[in-house]
């Protein structure tokens, strides 16, 4: 058994990226799950919605969610000191997650919180201070979307996230083995959400522990769509500047760096 690295665990703690609210350990099954903002986590927390709605054993086995904690979106949450155990002793846990062709994911993520803003209302997660810095990025930068009641292009999008600026900074857009932690926990298994959904949470819910029965929720749950009223976005160009942007990724996930056709 490896020995407990309480430094480790602080530092996993701390980590911007980190939140009980898109992590979830069992600690009698050595097992834990780590959702990936703009990777099908509406999708897997509406699977345990229905789940746990469904199938009284899984409230059994999927134990420790606090009744007082207003856990936004139904992922279960196991009791703090699993999370600190889990942390200290990542390579004694198998994590499971899901990652995206970085592409689709970083248009995903325009699309939602940016795209639209100025027509229908920004999310909340972008209003205010965050806005204001993005606005304050694009004039410094000479790019559309300065103004307020601008639009904010794709392609201005992706110019600012060249920047490296920390205002940029945010767990929908940034490198996915960044969001994972996947430095520093150890993946049992890291699925494409493009075609692993279904097998992936069927296997989760194995080494979870759920009975063969849980897997029917799985194809019965309503997936979560992203929107795609902007159609195709990408050219040669501006798939080469996000491949730069998102090469970790790309290398990391064995996505092709061609696969921006069409997205």
């Amino acid at each position: 058994m490896a020995a407990a690295d309480p430094g480790s665990a602080w530092q996993l703690l701390r980590s911007r990226h980190f939140s009980v609210g898109k992590t979830y350990v069992h600690r009698g099954r050595r097992v834990g799950l780590v959702l990936n903002p703009k990777v099908g986590s509406t999708s897997i927390r509406q699977v345990f919605r229905e789940l746990r709605m469904g199938m009284p054993e899984a409230e059994r086995i999927l134990d420790g969610r606090f009744r007082w904690l207003k856990n936004a979106r139904s992922l279960p949450v196991a009791p703090l000191p699993d999370y600190w155990h889990a942390l200290s002793h990542p390579a004694e846990y198998r994590f499971y997650g899901f990652v995206r062709n970085p592409y689709a994911r970083l248009k995903s993520a325009w699309e939602d919180k940016l795209a639209y803003g100025h027509e229908t209302g920004y999310p909340r997660s972008i209003r205010g201070r965050r806005l204001r810095a993005i606005r304050r990025l694009c004039r410094e930068h000479g790019l559309a979307g300065a103004r307020e009641g601008e639009p904010i292009p794709f392609e201005a999008f992706v110019a600012l996230l060249e920047t490296r600026d920390p205002a940029m900074a945010n767990h929908h857009w940034d490198a996915q083995a960044d969001v994972l932690l996947a430095r520093q926990l150890s993946y049992h298994r890291l699925y494409h959400i493009e075609n692993e959904f279904e097998q992936g949470m069927a296997e989760i819910f194995a080494a979870l522990g759920l009975p063969p029965a849980a897997t029917r929720f799985i194809a019965s749950a309503p997936r979560n769509v992203s929107t795609k009223r902007a159609g195709a976005l990408y050219d040669e160009r501006l798939a080469a500047r996000v491949l730069r942007l998102c090469q970790g990724d790309f290398e990391a996930f064995g996505y092709d760096p061609d696969s921006w056709r069409g997205q």
